[in-house]
């Protein structure tokens, strides 16, 4: 929600406490490098992008996190 609308720290902060409890998602993975790309953390978006590949099992869902990842090498 936060996202859509733009607020991107208070979606960081969402996301971060997300993260502390659910660690294995690949989805808040590429939502969290998402947003870090979004308030120009490059670096932590790859990472996020990276761990979030690793952690997808579907195809499609390789394919358009590697696409992410595509952007920034």
């Amino acid at each position: 929600m936060y996202y859509k609308q733009k607020k991107y720290k208070q979606a960081l902060q969402v996301i971060e406490t997300a993260l502390q409890t659910v660690k294995n998602e690949w989805v808040i993975w590429s939502h969290y490098g998402d947003i870090l790309d979004k308030i120009g953390k490059k670096d932590k978006a790859l990472q996020a992008y990276q761990k979030a590949l690793e952690l997808s099992k579907e195809t499609d869902d390789k394919n358009n996190i590697q696409q992410k990842i595509n952007l920034y090498t």
